[in-house]
């Protein structure tokens, strides 16, 4: 019995999905605030089409934003998130796959978001356009600091 291409990327899809549910499930139901050391984002309950100026906890600094996820992708050397709002030219997030496990993790937030439908508060350096040393483009691409799913 052999599956069609539908099939197979129809199961994909509906695990990866499971997968990001799972994964964002244990996370919340961690009682300490600070899962892999990272600082607890704050929740921001703001319109995801306002620039929400707020700086970041403690030893990270960037600005926050609101985003309805429109597509997510996955390359080898990046992830990315193309938001329908657009920030001072910025509307594409990215991260490097060079660490893998936190690729991984921050994928799978963003493909829940969209497949969900939720909006997405990621925290970027608007200065910062190192992103272009794995494929995120000065013009219209930031580096993901810290992302998390809207309540």
């Amino acid at each position: 019995m052999s599956f069609n291409k539908f099939s197979y990327l129809s199961f994909v899809r509906f695990a990866s999905v499971v997968v990001g549910m799972v994964w964002v499930a244990f996370m919340s139901s961690q009682s300490v605030g600070t899962a892999w050391g990272a600082p607890r984002l704050p929740n921001l309950q703001q319109d995801a089409h306002q620039k929400i100026v707020q700086t970041a906890p403690d030893q990270i600094h960037g600005v926050f934003v609101g985003c309805h996820p429109e597509g997510v992708a996955a390359y080898a050397e990046r992830i990315h998130v193309k938001c329908t709002e657009v920030y001072d030219g910025v509307n594409f997030f990215a991260l490097s796959t060079v660490d893998s496990r936190h690729a991984s993790r921050v994928l799978s937030v963003l493909l829940t978001a969209q497949a969900i439908g939720k909006t997405l508060n990621i925290l970027y350096e608007p200065s910062d356009t190192s992103g272009s040393n794995f494929g995120c483009f000065v013009e219209n691409c930031r580096v993901i600091l810290a992302v998390q799913m809207a309540g």
